[in-house]
């Protein structure tokens, strides 16, 4: 009786040691991003995301969606860690004028959007 337990401690030690010898790394996934760069004159107030079946509720709305970025700085790039089926991304000025525009998006991939005046 006590050689069988021996031998069943013996057999799970080598277990848990075979399992913790793995040389086998994880595999991690990137997460999908949008990487915008705005290459304008000035900066970029909001930059919002609607999914595509929401288009018409919002159609004509000022600064309607998700807010994915504001503030933007002439000459800055921004990575933005974001997973969507279908979304309709605008960018705005201050002003409200639409500065960009990337229609029927699916994410991933991952998307780099180069805004420029």
């Amino acid at each position: 009786m006590n050689l069988t337990i021996s031998k069943l401690i013996i057999v799970f030690v080598v277990l848990v040691l075979t399992a913790c010898a793995s040389t086998s790394k994880p595999l991690v996934k990137k997460a999908p991003q949008i990487t915008i760069y705005n290459f304008t004159s000035s900066p970029i107030f909001k930059i919002l995301a609607v999914n595509c079946t929401d288009r018409e509720k919002f159609r004509g709305t000022l600064y309607a969606g998700d807010l994915l970025a504001e503030n933007i700085r002439s000459g800055e790039g921004i990575i933005i860690n974001y997973r969507a089926q279908c979304v309709d991304i605008t960018a705005y000025s201050k002003d409200g004028r639409v500065v960009g525009r990337q229609s029927s998006v699916s994410i991933p991939p991952s998307l780099v959007w180069h805004i420029r005046s």
